[in-house]
């Protein structure tokens, strides 16, 4: 039995146009006649062929196994898995950079001392900031509260969502003294954001956040990092006021004014006059 173009268009989905790119790419003998017609073997032929290519090999690998002689599938598919998953991988990575600076709510900006490329910017910075751990327990919560903010009061979404801290998974945080030191930097935040009608410059106001900079400083310490002015004011004034999944959490719990408060108290005690300084020197933000 023979089977035409028309045949295949209708039955395999295989479009004629398909068939006649295979024979210009040498995958098909060259037919001169109009009417074209293919044995059952020719059309198995085919349909291997649109798998393969379907799955990534080009017509060019294709046509060279096929003159070679020899068409080794399990060679070609293995040699493709590996291209595929090396993808994948970089896929992966480069969603959980984009999560992180989501999360931080904070472009990473360009070297202006040491300059490097980009690519090799680009690569240390990913491997700078990205987890090993794709599926951290930090990222679930996040997801949980994000989904809380979207659909409850926000003044009730806080307290749902410290609920599912204290009764879930803590493993990103490494010790219950972790746990303590955030419960407890959380608090600091709250206390200064509640004395807006104070100064920002109030000797009161700046103990409260020398506090919670020694608090920071000894969580980095235990961490094996060091904390200076610049990124203690560069993270949590983005923390703050940025775009970022943190920011959202901040100004659901602290208000849009508490956080403004905030982040100018820690810029002024960091040596800032203004926010926009912190921002200019720590990389470029997002509109919110």
């Amino acid at each position: 039995m023979k089977y035409g173009p028309k045949w295949i268009e209708e039955n395999l989905g295989i479009k004629r146009s398909t068939l006649r790119v295979y024979e210009r790419k040498g995958l098909l003998p060259h037919r001169r006649e109009t009417w074209r017609e293919y044995t059952k073997e020719e059309v198995e032929y085919i349909w291997m062929l649109k798998v393969l290519t379907g799955v990534g090999f080009s017509h060019k690998e294709l046509r060279e196994a096929i003159e070679g002689g020899e068409l080794d599938i399990r060679k070609g598919l293995t040699e493709r898995l590996s291209v595929l998953e090396a993808q994948r991988n970089e896929i992966e990575r480069n969603i959980r950079y984009l999560k992180e600076i989501k999360q931080a709510g904070r472009i990473p900006t360009w070297p202006k001392q040491g300059l490097e490329k980009y690519d090799d910017f680009q690569e240390s910075t990913k491997r700078a900031i990205v987890s090993d751990d794709a599926d951290s327990a930090a990222e679930e919560l996040a997801a949980v509260f994000m989904e809380l903010l979207e659909g409850e009061p926000k003044e009730n979404a806080f307290l749902e969502f410290m609920r599912t801290m204290m009764s879930g998974d803590l493993g990103f945080l490494e010790s219950e003294e972790d746990l303590k030191a955030s419960i407890a930097m959380n608090a600091l935040l709250q206390i200064i954001a509640s004395k807006r009608d104070l100064d920002p410059h109030d000797p009161y106001v700046q103990a409260l956040v020398r506090a919670l900079y020694e608090a920071e400083e000894e969580l980095a310490e235990a961490q094996g990092h060091e904390l200076t002015l610049p990124i203690f004011a560069r993270h949590n004034v983005a923390s703050l006021t940025s775009f970022g999944d943190s920011a959202v959490m901040s100004r659901a719990q602290l208000g849009e004014e508490g956080c403004e408060y905030a982040a100018k108290a820690i810029a002024i005690f960091a040596g800032y006059e203004e926010l926009d300084d912190v921002n200019d020197e720590g990389g470029l933000d997002l509109p919110n």
